[in-house]
């Protein structure tokens, strides 16, 4: 689950049920990734920035239970197997 309280919105997944979002009104809408977007609407969004495990766990399993990818620059999936590595690498988020 994620959460984005200021907005009243959460995200959720779970393995066999797949991704929903859960709206200010309590309803909840299942999401799946919509494949290539129109020109100017984003597919992939590049994570160049720092970020640590405990901060994409949860929304890497909503994209993905929703279709999308999140993989490393060298297209590897994005691994949680060495928790001792705090840090992970630079990596993308796909739609697609």
């Amino acid at each position: 689950m994620v959460t984005a309280p200021a907005l009243g919105t959460a995200y959720l997944a779970a393995e066999s049920i797949g991704a929903f979002k859960s709206d200010a009104k309590g309803q909840c809408h299942a999401i799946q990734v919509g494949g290539k977007s129109e020109a100017g609407k984003a597919d992939a969004y590049p994570r160049l920035g720092p970020t640590c495990l405990w901060d994409t766990g949860a929304a890497q399993a909503v994209v993905c239970y929703a279709g999308g990818r999140v993989e490393t620059l060298e297209g590897e999936p994005l691994s949680y197997v060495a928790p001792s590595e705090k840090l992970n690498p630079h990596f993308v988020v796909w739609g697609f």
